[in-house]
């Protein structure tokens, strides 16, 4: 059996390795595979005699040649945008070959996150997703932020909230405004408040369509001694006579025949009969009409029909 020849007694030329090591840049198993000599003795001993890294290697080569054009190498990174891995698999060769190339021509490497995105937009993968996901439902998660799904709020608003699913997509939440009765998709920031409150944590956080319905419900932020107190739009306080008011005139004004969609101010549901001179009637449905907050501004400024009198009838 060969008896095994200690690290600090093999024959190393120093001037040669020194000049492989730090001046040419050669990697150490390249090395040892010139010298004929391990590389743990080369190591030991380029850590002995503290000879300088070079600054810059030269790549690992296979049967000491690889042939490999480096423009093409920086067009194919650069102009086509592909990837280091694609790129080794036209030149068959390794990842840290094409890596070191890149380098050496002062290449600025792309990170994970670029590469997946630049990756991603091409258009081929955008045909090949938009093919994969063409007439499959969505399950699970939601792909989109700014919807709020059924599944997961639900439960947790559905006993003091009106709620159903969207007609178009079953996974989507409605729901009432608080105001005017109207369904709507609420945003994902408005039920996220809506369950705080809930659970003693927000403030108020009502759900409402639009902020006209939230600034001109009567019962939006009461709070006690509120800061800034600001007197509401409608005086009404009745919320199901209001909504049941609107859905049977469509969200319409019945003074000026806009809809609600079209108003840049709230709609009010407006007494016919005085609720001073009527009170056991001021809750009867066919006893109120719909019209905007301007109409309704101009109603009581009609002589008559102040809000003391008797008898106020906008369609006359």
């Amino acid at each position: 059996m060969k008896k095994r020849v200690p690290h600090n007694k093999i024959e190393i030329d120093i001037n040669e390795l020194k000049r492989l090591y730090s001046d040419e840049g050669y990697p150490v198993t390249q090395i040892s595979k010139i010298m004929n000599v391990g590389a743990d003795a080369l190591r030991n001993r380029i850590k002995e005699y503290n000879l300088l890294k070079p600054e810059k290697r030269k790549p690992r080569i296979k049967n000491n040649v690889i042939e490999l054009d480096e423009k093409e190498v920086i067009r194919l990174y650069c102009d086509k945008l592909l990837t280091i891995q694609e790129i080794c698999k036209k030149f068959n060769v390794n990842y840290g070959t094409i890596k070191l190339r890149l380098e050496q021509n002062n290449i600025k490497l792309r990170n994970a996150s670029e590469s997946k995105k630049l990756f991603m937009n091409r258009p081929e993968m955008k045909e090949v997703m938009s093919k994969a996901m063409k007439g499959k439902p969505r399950k699970g998660k939601h792909y989109n932020r700014n919807i709020v799904l059924y599944d997961s709020y639900e439960p947790r608003i559905g006993f003091i909230e009106d709620c159903r699913r969207n007609n178009e997509d079953k996974n989507i939440l409605e729901t009432k405004c608080t105001y005017c009765g109207k369904w709507f998709k609420p945003t994902p920031s408005q039920v996220y408040e809506r369950v705080r409150c809930l659970d003693k944590i927000g403030s108020d956080g009502r759900l409402y369509c639009s902020n006209e319905c939230k600034q001109a419900c009567p019962i939006f932020g009461k709070i006690l001694y509120p800061k800034g107190f600001q007197k509401e739009t409608s005086r009404e306080v009745q919320p199901e006579l209001r909504q049941m008011r609107f859905e049977i005139d469509n969200y319409t004004c019945q003074s000026c025949g806009k809809h609600q969609d079209e108003l840049l101010v709230p709609l009010h549901c407006h007494h016919i009969e005085g609720i001073r001179w009527e009170p056991l009637e001021s809750a009867d449905v066919d006893k109120c009409i719909t019209v905007c907050k301007t109409c309704h501004l101009e109603i009581h400024k009609k002589e008559g029909c102040g809000y003391h009198d008797l008898r106020c009838n906008p369609a006359s």
